[in-house]
C-alpha cells in the first residue's frame, strides 16, 4: 500500500519478511534533543561555540558575524581578471 511506503511496519498487513525498526524514531529524537539542549545550557559552551564559528564559520563578509581579513589572493583581483564571466551586457 502506497500510504505505508516509508513505514511498512505500520501497515495493517506488514510484509512478513520486513524487519522491525531498529530505533523508535520519536523517542530517540526526543532523547537527542534533551541531550543537545541540556549541553547548551552548561557554562562555557557558548564561548566554545564562538571559537568554533570563528575558526570554521562563513568567511563571506556580507554575512552576519565577524568580518575576516583576506588570507591569500585577493578575490577582487580574481574577479577583475574574469570580468566577462558571470556578467551580462544589456
Amino acid at each position: 500500500d502506497a500510504a505505508y511506503i516509508h513505514e511498512p511496519w505500520k501497515s495493517p498487513t506488514p510484509p512478513s519478511d520486513y524487519p522491525p525498526p531498529i530505533v523508535e524514531l520519536q523517542g530517540a529524537t526526543r532523547e537527542a534533543k534533551e541531550k543537545i539542549y541540556g549541553r547548551k545550557s552548561q557554562p562555557g559552551i557558548r564561548e566554545a561555540a564562538t571559537k568554533v564559528y570563528d575558526k570554521h564559520g562563513s568567511r563571506n563578509p556580507a554575512r552576519e558575524g565577524v568580518r575576516r581579513k583576506s588570507s591569500g589572493a585577493s578575490v577582487k583581483g580574481a574577479v577583475a581578471k574574469n570580468q566577462g564571466q558571470g556578467s551580462f551586457d544589456f
